[in-house]
């Protein structure tokens, strides 16, 4: 009888483990990756934009040159006169105040270059027909000018020449940018188009120049 008894509970004993097992193994699989999880080390984010580099990026592409569809022809005349008259009157003051041999040669030579400019720029207008219009980039332009002027009045010496050819290399840049991202690509007819890259490889030159001026400058 007691034989009995024992043989019965091992045999309910062996069905509780039976019965358990499937259990058990499913916890120990569960902390085992619970664990791997903990352990294993999270993919790493890409780093993310400095705000300098993204303001870097979004300048680049605010500045990236577009051809304008809204300059007229009588704008483009307008805009070169106003170029050429900015360039002569900037080259006028270095004559009477720089001292340099240099900056002497480089206001003569914008001087010429630009009267010529003008010139040939009438020339093509009166045969085009087409009269110049005020617009907001001349009027710019313009405003620009008269301020870098203003600031040049107290400068004598060393010191205004190396603000005018400081100038000078800003404002051909500036025009050259101009010529690329809007007037060349607004030009409606070949002659055109002709006179604005002859200008264009002028105020290449002029740079150029102006580049060698700031050199010799150099203290």
């Amino acid at each position: 009888m007691a034989r009995r008894k024992r043989q019965a509970a091992r045999t309910a004993l062996a069905w509780l483990l039976a019965m358990q097992a499937p259990l058990l193994a499913s916890c120990g699989t569960k902390e085992r990756v619970e664990r791997t999880e903990r352990t294993t080390p999270a993919a790493e984010a890409p780093p993310a934009s400095t705000p300098a580099e993204s303001l870097a990026a979004a300048t680049a592409d605010t500045i990236r040159p577009r051809p304008s569809s809204t300059t007229t022809e009588p704008d483009l005349v307008d805009i070169l006169r106003n170029v050429n008259t900015i360039a002569i009157r900037s080259a006028r003051l270095a004559r009477a105040r720089s001292e340099s041999d240099a900056v002497q040669a480089y206001a003569v030579q914008i001087a010429g270059d630009h009267t010529a400019a003008n010139r040939n720029l009438d020339e093509l207008a009166a045969r085009l027909g087409v009269k110049p219009q005020s617009n907001p980039t001349s009027r710019t332009l313009t405003a620009s000018a008269d301020r870098a002027r203003a600031g040049l009045g107290s400068k004598r010496g060393a010191a205004f020449d190396r603000a005018y050819i400081e100038n000078e290399i800003g404002f051909q840049r500036q025009i050259l940018d101009l010529l690329d991202r809007s007037l060349i690509p607004a030009a409606p007819d070949s002659e055109m188009k002709a006179l604005l890259a002859t200008q264009r490889a002028t105020m290449e030159a002029h740079l150029d120049h102006a580049n060698h001026v700031q050199t010799a400058l150099a203290p």
